[in-house]
């Protein structure tokens, strides 16, 4: 399977706003974002660790989220359901944060730095970590 270019090089805003109209799930979007992902990771090297099993959770409980939401709910972050990748310097808890040392090879945070928090709270899907 190919990676669909409409959606892997659409602004923020076009995603959201297909989000929004539920004509893409988020789920479909990180699917999209693994398929690109798996097919320039060779070329590239760009990530470190991918969390596939967490993102795919993470996109699911936001889709289910945007499914059960009522007329006058609290509007959803910026970020909903989004996809996004954090540079391997900062924490995300559980995953491997090595700051491009080999002396740091087996850390792995246990807390979110606070601007990976605050994506959190916005929505976003954490893909993995990156060069």
């Amino acid at each position: 399977m190919v990676a669909d270019p409409s959606l892997s090089f659409a602004s923020v805003a076009e995603l959201s706003a297909l989000l929004e109209r539920r004509a893409v799930s988020s789920e479909e979007l990180v699917r999209n974002a693994l398929k690109r992902l798996e097919a320039t990771q060779p070329l590239l090297n760009a990530f470190t660790h991918v969390d596939e099993a967490g993102a795919l959770s993470a996109a699911r409980a936001c889709d289910h989220e945007r499914l059960g939401r009522r007329a006058g709910d609290a509007p959803l972050g910026a970020l909903h359901g989004l996809p996004i990748s954090v540079k391997e310097l900062i924490e995300v808890a559980g995953m491997p944060c090595r700051y491009g040392s080999r002396t740091m090879a087996a850390h792995v945070a246990t807390d979110d730095a606070p601007s990976v928090a605050r994506v959190r709270r916005a929505g976003a899907v954490i893909l993995g970590m990156t060069n």
